[in-house]
């Protein structure tokens, strides 16, 4: 469970996040479970763009590796991220 104090500090993380990052976490949280290849179709970027991004965002905790599947996108095994929730 998350403290009252770390609750508020995640909340101020998301606006200070750079362009890119903050672009890609939207995309995720739009589409609810994605690859970095369907989030690169969703953006229209390239994946070289986004895996990067989705590492840092892993990094920081603000969204996890949910499960692996097959990527409509690619049509082979991948994983599936989402949103980091916090209770």
């Amino acid at each position: 469970m998350l403290s009252e104090t770390s609750r508020q500090a995640y909340k101020k993380v998301l606006p200070e996040l750079p362009e890119c990052r903050l672009k890609v976490y939207k995309s995720l949280k739009y589409l609810e479970y994605a690859t970095n290849s369907m989030i690169a179709q969703n953006l229209g970027w390239s994946i070289n763009r986004v895996t990067p991004r989705t590492n840092e965002l892993r990094k920081m905790k603000l969204i996890k590796i949910s499960h692996t599947s097959w990527c409509p996108v690619t049509k082979g095994k991948a994983n599936y991220m989402t949103i980091e929730r916090f209770k």
